[in-house]
């Protein structure tokens, strides 16, 4: 497990919302379609890696999980006042719901009448994730992760490779 950057660190507020840092700009797609953008396409995301897979439990040890995503309509970017989420993930030992967003300023990379794309790196933090009572010397998490857009179509679900967490 490699230890955490100086970043994160210096800003934990970041760290503690569980949201990892953007790895790449947004791109917005090459061509515009000849239909209006209305929302009525869903995002869709791919799995691309994960930074590692054993943590401690309960601590502020975090995992980065990096995925894909693309949308059609390029309504991505819940803001904290509609009440809605970007990024979600849910822990398949217990049905936990973890919610997350979007970077800040996300918006300004989307042209509504053009798709979008791009990367995003997402730190699950290992302070929501505990061990199970029947678990105390070591247990395995599997986290689903989907993401929605502003029209709350969700994407596809990624199940996400095994996370160890230890005493």
């Amino acid at each position: 497990m490699r230890n955490k950057p100086t970043f994160i660190k210096k800003y934990p507020l970041l760290h503690t919302l569980g949201l990892g840092i953007c790895t790449s700009l947004i791109l917005l797609s090459c061509g515009k379609t000849d239909s209006p953008k209305n929302g009525k396409n869903p995002p869709s995301i791919s799995y691309v890696g994960m930074s590692g897979n054993v943590m401690k439990a309960g601590s502020n040890e975090y995992i980065n999980v990096n995925f894909n995503f693309s949308d059609k309509d390029g309504d991505l970017g819940n803001t904290t006042s509609s009440g809605n989420f970007d990024i979600y993930t849910i822990d398949k030992r217990d049905t936990t719901l973890n919610k997350y967003y979007f970077p800040r300023g996300i918006a300004k990379y989307i042209d509504p009448t053009q798709g979008v794309s791009g990367s995003c790196s997402l730190g699950i933090e290992a302070s929501f994730l505990l061990l199970r009572p029947n678990r105390q010397k070591g247990d395995t998490v599997k986290l689903e992760l989907y993401i929605k857009d502003k029209a709350g179509n969700e994407s596809n679900r990624i199940t996400l490779p095994e996370i160890y967490l230890t005493p």
